[in-house]
């Protein structure tokens, strides 16, 4: 590791400076949890975000992530044409509806 790098890492732990990287993550994330549910579920099929995403994972995810994550997830499934939003439980989870 270069000396900057370091500097950069102890400035941005000393300073909390959040991480420019979480919507890139959370992206790539929702592309895989897309496929999952592609892959997974049959046409007509109802199933949540939470099926696909492990507890611990999710656990890691600060409530606003939780929630830009559900957003994206959405509108990838429906932008695609893998589900479509179905309704919200009692809970406030989405539920999706394989479509294609």
């Amino acid at each position: 590791m270069e000396s900057s790098d370091f500097i950069a890492q102890l400035l941005k732990q000393s300073l909390t400076i959040p991480d420019p990287q979480p919507s890139l993550t959370l992206e790539a994330l929702v592309d895989s949890l897309a496929e999952l549910a592609k892959t997974q579920r049959h046409n007509g099929q109802q199933f949540l975000l939470s099926d696909f995403l492990e507890e611990r994972v999710r656990q890691t995810l600060t409530p606003g992530e939780r929630k830009q994550l559900g957003k994206i997830f959405r509108k990838k499934l429906e932008g695609s044409g893998i589900a479509k939003f179905s309704h919200r439980r009692s809970d406030n989870h989405a539920v999706y509806t394989r479509t294609a």
